[in-house]
C-alpha cells in the first residue's frame, strides 16, 4: 500500500464517530468472506479472537499493572455460545446487533486504542528517530500514553487464586460487565498517564476524548461465603449504600446471574428502580435478560405481600425470585437452591465511607439500648419482674434489686 492510500484509509477510520458504526466496522474487520454468497460472515473462532483482542487491550492497561484471569476462556466462551447458539456462522449484521443489545460498550476500548495509535504514534517515532541519529539506544513502548477503561477494584489483588472461596466476580467477568452496563456503574474519572506529562493542553484535551478514563473502585459489600447466607445478613451489609450495586447469584447447578441496581436498595412492597436497572445471565451463557425501570422488589416487613427479592418488570412473572429466607431461587419458573450471593458496590469511596459511618452509629445506638437503668420504683411495675415471679423467684433482696 502506498503512503497516500494509507493516509486516506487512516482518515476514513479516524472519521468514524458513531457508536453503531464503530461496532459494525470492528466486526467486519474480524469477519471472513463467504465463498458461496460473496459476503462477509462471522464464525465462533473469529468472534472469540475479536473478544480476546479487546480483553488483552483492557487488561494490559489495568491501573495496577497487566492482569491475568484464569477464568477468561470460560467467560469468553459464554459470550460466543450465547451469540451463536451452536451455529457455525452468522451474518455480520446479526453479530453486530447482538453485541449492541448485550455488550454495547465492550469494543470501544479497542477502537480508541487504534485511534490513539494512529493519532499519536508519530510523536514516539520522531523521538526515537532523533535518538538513533544521535547514537542513543531507543525502545518504542508498545502502549505508550494510553489507559483504558477496566473496573478498578478496591483490593490490590481482589481475585486471589489461592482463596478458599474465590469471588463470583472474576477479573474477566468484571471486564465483561463493564462493557455491558451503562457508564453509571463504572463512574469514570480522568485518566493520568505518566507518559503524557510533556504533552500540551490541546493534545491532552484531544486524548481525553479518545482514551478511556479510569473508573472508580468496585468494592465488595457482602459475600455470603464469608458473612453467612441469609436475608438479615444481606440487609445488614447492603442497606444504606448510596451508590449503584451489582448482585451476583450462583445456584446449585453452577448457573450465575447478575442484578444491576443503579439506586440505593430499599425495602418496599412496590417495584422500583431507574432506567439503568438490568439483569444478566452470566454462565453458562452470557446474555441480557431484561433492562429498564421499576424492575426491583425487596420486601421483608410488609405483610400481605410476597417476602424476598424479585427482579423483573412483570410482577406476576418475575425473571428471578428469591424467597424470604434466601434459601431458594426461581428462574424461568424452575426452583433451584441458592448457593452464594455477592454484592459489589460500584459507587465512589465516599459512598462506602458513609455506609460504614451509618453502621457505626447503628451499633452505638444498639449498645445504648442494651443497658437500661431502672430505679426501684420503676422495677416494681416492670413486666420483667412479673415474669421472674412466674418463673419461681417471687422474693428479692435489696442487693439483688
Amino acid at each position: 500500500m502506498s503512503q497516500n492510500a494509507f493516509k486516506q484509509q487512516c482518515e476514513v477510520y479516524l472519521g468514524i464517530m458513531d457508536d453503531d458504526k464503530v461496532r459494525e466496522t470492528l466486526v467486519k474487520m474480524w469477519a471472513v468472506s463467504n465463498q458461496e454468497t460473496g459476503g462477509d460472515i462471522m464464525t465462533p473462532d473469529e468472534m472469540r479472537c475479536l473478544l480476546m483482542c479487546t480483553y488483552h487491550i483492557s487488561m494490559d492497561h489495568y491501573s495496577e499493572g497487566p492482569q491475568m484471569c484464569l477464568a477468561s476462556n470460560k467467560t469468553l466462551k459464554a459470550v460466543v455460545d450465547s451469540c451463536f447458539h451452536s451455529k457455525k456462522q452468522l451474518s455480520v449484521q446479526f453479530v453486530t446487533h447482538w453485541i449492541e443489545l448485550n455488550i454495547p460498550r465492550l469494543l470501544f476500548p479497542l477502537h480508541r486504542y487504534a485511534v490513539h495509535c494512529l493519532a499519536t504514534s508519530w510523536r514516539t517515532l520522531e523521538e526515537c528517530e532523533h535518538s538513533l541519529a544521535s547514537g542513543d539506544h531507543c525502545e518504542i513502548p508498545p502502549y505508550s500514553g494510553i489507559e483504558l477503561a477496566t473496573p478498578v477494584l478496591e483490593e490490590a489483588n481482589p481475585f486471589p487464586q489461592a482463596k478458599p472461596h474465590p469471588h463470583l466476580l472474576t477479573m474477566s467477568m468484571s471486564w465483561l460487565l463493564a462493557g455491558a452496563l451503562p457508564p453509571l456503574y463504572s463512574r469514570p474519572q480522568k485518566a493520568h498517564s505518566p507518559s503524557n506529562s510533556g504533552v500540551g493542553l490541546a493534545n491532552m484535551s484531544f486524548l481525553a476524548k479518545l482514551v478511556c478514563s479510569i473508573p472508580s473502585h468496585w468494592s465488595i459489600l457482602y459475600d455470603s461465603d464469608e458473612m453467612g447466607l441469609g436475608s438479615n445478613r444481606f440487609l445488614h451489609h447492603v442497606m444504606n449504600y448510596k451508590g449503584p450495586t451489582l448482585i451476583l447469584i450462583r445456584v446449585q447447578d453452577g448457573q450465575k446471574f447478575c442484578v444491576a441496581s443503579p439506586n440505593e436498595w430499599r425495602e418496599s412492597h412496590h417495584y422500583w428502580g431507574g432506567e439503568e436497572c438490568a439483569v444478566f445471565q452470566l454462565l453458562p451463557k452470557f446474555q441480557l435478560l431484561e433492562k429498564g425501570p421499576k424492575m426491583l422488589y425487596l420486601n421483608f416487613s410488609v405483610r400481605g405481600y410476597p417476602h424476598g427479592l424479585r427482579v423483573g418488570s412483570d410482577p406476576r412473572a418475575p425473571i428471578i425470585s428469591i424467597d424470604g429466607g434466601f434459601e431458594k431461587i426461581e428462574w424461568q419458573k424452575i426452583p433451584y437452591y441458592l448457593e452464594c450471593i455477592e454484592v459489589w458496590g460500584c459507587g465512589d469511596q465516599v459512598s462506602r465511607e458513609r455506609q460504614l459511618e451509618v453502621k457505626k452509629w447503628e451499633m452505638k445506638e444498639a449498645e445504648k439500648q442494651r443497658v437500661v437503668k431502672l430505679s426501684a420504683s420503676d422495677w416494681l411495675d416492670h413486666p420483667d419482674r412479673y415474669l421472674l415471679q412466674l418463673a419461681g423467684r417471687p422474693e428479692y433482696h435489696q442487693n439483688q434489686s
